[in-house]
This record gives structure tokens, C-alpha cells and sequence, in this order.
């Protein structure tokens, strides 16, 4: 599945926009689950909103060439 991605020049642009410089996987998302869910390591965050979008940011709006 990996290998036919990284055909697609989309995924390719949006991987060196990244500056975590990887896809996320349901790993990543779970891995920050757990962390919330840990009344010793989160005891005191409430009302935030966590993003998981490794440095994006919404930056593949407009690719350089449509600026």
C-alpha cells in the first residue's frame, strides 16, 4: 500500500511539506489517546484540542505552483 502511495506525486508533495517528514499511522493517533487517558501524565490538560497532524498545519491548501 506504501509503495503505490508514494507513486502518486500528492503524497510525495505532502511528505517534504511535512516536517515530521512521515505519514501518520493509527499508531500515532492511538500513542496520543493513551497520553490523555493517563490521569499521571495529563492530569492537569483539559479543554484542549490535540492535533496530531505532524507539523502540517493545512499547508497542501495551495501547492506553489497555484500561488
Amino acid at each position: 500500500m506504501a509503495e503505490a502511495a508514494l507513486q502518486n506525486p500528492e503524497v510525495v508533495y505532502s511528505l517534504l511539506d511535512n516536517p515530521a517528514e512521515k505519514i501518520a499511522t493509527a499508531m500515532d493517533v492511538a500513542n496520543q489517546i493513551v497520553v490523555l487517558a493517563s490521569s499521571t501524565v495529563s492530569g492537569h490538560v483539559t479543554g484542549q484540542i490535540i492535533m496530531v497532524d505532524g507539523g502540517m498545519e493545512g499547508r497542501l491548501l495551495n501547492k506553489p505552483e497555484d500561488i
